[in-house]
């Protein structure tokens, strides 16, 4: 691995480690109608995760959301550099991900004792 490289890595390294804190999933933000004409009633923040196999959702107030916000934008930006890393890394290795060859999918139709 060439320096530059190997600084570049390090540097996304202590990125990742000033990051401290992370949320999962997203924050939406959300206005209820009060009916044509009337000003509409908001904002509401909702969290939405995806826990167990399942979305889960939940209501957050808005003393809650700015911190949630900044939580996810952490997170996010932990995954980005995780994929520099990781992009960078295989590159310095000098091997790329294998290609798969494809199974050939043989037709039952016409095979002795099928059908």
């Amino acid at each position: 691995m060439d320096e530059k490289t190997n600084r570049e890595r390090k540097a996304i390294l202590a990125e990742m480690g000033r990051i401290t804190q992370m949320a999962g999933g997203a924050l939406s933000e959300e206005y209820r109608s009060r009916g044509r004409g009337k000003r509409a009633l908001g904002p509401y923040y909702k969290h939405q995760e995806w826990i167990g196999g399942q979305n889960v959702s939940r209501r957050v107030g808005s003393e809650d959301a700015e911190s949630l916000g900044v939580g996810i934008a952490e997170r996010k930006r932990f995954e980005e550099l995780a994929a520099r890393f990781v992009a960078l890394t295989i590159a310095a290795s000098g091997k790329a991900a294998p290609k798969r060859k494809l199974a050939k999918v043989k037709s039952r139709l016409g095979r002795p004792g099928k059908g």
